[in-house]
């Protein structure tokens, strides 16, 4: 089941129904996850900068090279793309992840897509039990548009017109999204909310997947989903939920204004957004960090 943006495909896809193992994991405290029990564990990161690890990446020259590539260096089943510019894009957001933590990727197979549910904004979903990602291009596209914008925000106003003719030439397919992709990471601009993070919906939907593995317990896993999610998977125990839900937690995610509301609506939810932080080097302050381990976030370098 995808988390963020998943739920359109949900119907559309044949799932069998989930069946919860005979032991019951009733209450928080009986899995010792009580938050005073927890220490100022932050993660740490790795040496390398984002800048150096954006040196490091070399683009395919053909969608052969990407596919052979996506199945050798990342270990995938399948890497099938059509358009060598999103497939790219791909490769280098796996790159970025892999350069940060040194847990498997867990993604089986990435497949493009035109759209994902309907909805041409939305870049990328995952089916965490399963590791299989979809990529729509469209999605892919917009993203990058995203980001043009933002930079042109924080450039001299004298320059806002060449920003318009860069996102006109990247609509038109002119020019690589991927180079602009680049450009962005290695200028470091300013960012001030976790959905201004480039390619950070599917860094969002990988880290899901890293999160399912990490928690390594399919029922826990789903019990720290969206309310719709903990009923589909059969699961009546809403405990975690609820206490995520209280105000002491909602009160200390919202004490960090660079996550928005969306890091509010689950655990799962929660993770995956603090985990696109990590991954592009935000330092996540030391309360959301206690958070993030306490709901098994996986390790970032």
């Amino acid at each position: 089941m995808g988390l963020k943006a998943i739920n359109p495909l949900i119907k559309a896809v044949a799932k069998k129904a989930y069946v919860a193992p005979k032991v019951e994991v009733r209450t928080l405290e009986s899995l010792g996850l009580k938050m005073e029990q927890l220490t100022g564990d932050v993660a740490t990161f790795n040496t390398k900068t984002v800048k150096q690890i954006i040196k490091e990446f070399k683009p395919a020259e053909t969608i052969e090279e990407a596919t052979r590539r996506g199945i050798e260096e990342y270990g995938l089943k399948a890497f099938k793309f059509n358009d060598i510019d999103v497939a790219n894009d791909a490769l280098y957001v796996l790159h970025k992840i892999k350069s940060k933590t040194n847990a498997p990727l867990g993604i089986t197979e990435i497949i493009e897509v035109p759209i994902i549910g309907n909805n041409p904004r939305i870049a990328g979903c995952i089916w965490s039990d399963t590791g299989i990602m979809h990529i729509a291009s469209c999605g892919f596209k917009e993203e990058i548009s995203d980001r043009i914008a933002e930079m042109a925000q924080q450039v001299p106003a004298n320059k806002i017109r060449e920003y318009l003719k860069l996102l006109k030439e990247v609509d038109e397919g002119k020019i690589p999204a991927f180079q602009i992709t680049k450009d962005i990471d290695e200028i470091g601009l300013k960012m001030t909310h976790i959905q201004q993070l480039p390619f950070q919906t599917v860094i969002h939907e990988q880290g899901h997947r890293a999160h399912f593995l990490t928690v390594g317990n399919e029922e826990l896993y789903w019990k720290m989903g969206k309310l719709e999610e903990i009923k589909e998977a059969g699961i009546t125990d809403f405990s975690i939920f609820e206490e995520f839900m209280s105000k002491d937690v909602q009160d200390i995610i919202s004490s960090w204004p660079f996550l928005g509301s969306y890091a509010k609506t689950s655990p799962c939810e929660f993770v995956a957004e603090v985990y696109s932080a990590l991954i592009h080097d935000i330092k996540v302050p030391d309360n959301i960090m206690k958070l993030y381990y306490k709901y098994h976030g996986p390790k970032v370098l």
